[in-house]
């Protein structure tokens, strides 16, 4: 074991050695930056664009219009079937996978921490839904990158520039914009953009409840970042997923059974558990995806900015699904976070060097990271067993 240990801690020290390499794909020096990481979470936006969508469908159904469905009435069965993916996955893979189900003993309180954080993010996405439109909600988790940021810095010792934080604050002012609180912004009854309670809540109220509902969301999906970071390829990224589905479960279930207003309903049509199904599979593919592509990533914060891609498919949705066009000010809040997004990106891709790792100066203790052999081999499979290999015995200091 110890002959074990010592060889990873040759394998890390060797990492740092490799961080400039060869772009297999475009055959280009570049400093260490690999873009698999970035592909993974691409395709994991495009797929949690799809429960956003289909859980306003649900929200917005008519046969709910008197008895409305609450978030934890969604999330138990859809994040059950989640669940259920996941276990059946890691028991086919129960031989390659270590440690499963439950992880490497050394970090499952970081994977119970993560599966914690990842149902207040997602709880807090949903309730938004309610009475604020799809890109409304979207835009309001675009500040996960900045708050992201400083959680890296904090938690981390990632480099969080003053460009980045400037950046951070323009796209608030721009969420100021979207969610149009009544003591900047008054109602104009002339503006036929705005759209029908069935899209989103003109109440003021609904509206303020809503958008702190988002940025509890957005609290915890940072967080995540943060965690799953830490976890590294010390847990394969299936085990990362079957805690936060395992959370959520449970959380909704106690939140169903404590609350009064709440009550465990299924799917009573054929056209909703298609809808169900497609969630919770969504789900499962999102997450996948998402936690891979973290480990793969070396700068937490640069994963972080991939967020802002829903916002093309949030927009997408609401037009050809709801026929709902935003509104003046949310068009402006919307080009002020782009804006200033893309200008973030610009100045990291530029200015920027990620700056190495290391477990000393880490508050948490150790950071993930022995290196992922297949990260720069130019291939984005599904095939997730390259993730839970060596790193299964490294020691948590």
């Amino acid at each position: 074991m110890h002959e074990t240990n010592h060889n990873n801690k040759e394998n890390t020290q060797s990492f740092d050695e490799e961080d400039f390499h060869i772009d297999d794909e475009s055959g280009l020096r570049n400093s260490g930056v690999s873009h698999a990481g970035i592909y993974y979470l691409l395709a994991s936006q495009l797929f949690s664009s799809v429960p956003v969508i289909l859980t306003k469908l649900l929200v917005a159904d008519p046969v709910f219009q008197d008895d409305p469905l609450k978030p934890f009435e969604i999330l138990f069965p859809t994040m059950f079937l989640t669940l259920c993916c996941t276990l059946l996955y890691v028991y086919i893979k129960r031989n390659s996978i270590p440690f499963a189900p439950f992880g490497l003993p050394e970090v499952r309180k970081w994977l119970v921490a993560r599966g914690s954080f990842g149902f207040f993010g997602v709880f807090g996405l949903y309730a938004s839904l309610k009475a604020l439109s799809v890109s409304d909600a979207v835009v309001i988790t675009f500040l996960t990158p900045a708050v992201t940021g400083i959680l890296a810095k904090v938690f981390l010792k990632e480099q969080f520039s003053k460009v980045e934080g400037v950046c951070g604050a323009i796209a608030l002012f721009g969420v100021i914009l979207v969610v149009r609180p009544t003591f900047l912004f008054h109602n104009d009854e002339n503006d036929i953009s705005e759209p029908t309670d069935l899209v989103e809540s003109s109440s003021p109220k609904e509206r303020l409840t809503a958008t702190v509902f988002g940025l509890i969301g957005v609290l915890g999906g940072s967080s995540i970042y943060i965690i799953i970071k830490h976890i590294g390829s010390r847990a394969h990224a299936l085990i990362n997923v079957t805690y936060y589905a395992f959370f959520t479960c449970f959380i909704s279930l106690l939140g169903i059974l404590l609350s009064s207003k709440t009550r465990l309903r299924l799917p009573t049509t054929f056209n909703h558990w298609l809808i169900y199904v497609a969630i919770g599979l969504s789900n499962f593919g999102s997450q996948v995806t998402f936690t891979v592509g973290i480990q793969k990533e070396k700068k937490t914060s640069r994963s972080a900015l991939v967020i802002y891609s829903q916002i093309l498919y949030a927009l997408i949705w609401d037009v050809l699904i709801f026929h709902h066009v935003p509104s003046f000010w949310s068009w402006c809040g919307i080009i002020v976070i782009i804006a200033s997004t893309v200008y973030a990106l610009f100045y990291k891709s530029t200015h920027d060097q990620s700056p190495k790792s290391s477990s000393s100066d880490s508050e948490f203790g150790s950071p993930s990271p022995l290196p992922d052999r297949d990260l720069d081999n130019g291939s984005i499979e599904f095939e997730l067993d390259d993730i839970a290999r060596d790193p299964m015995v490294v020691d948590h200091v």
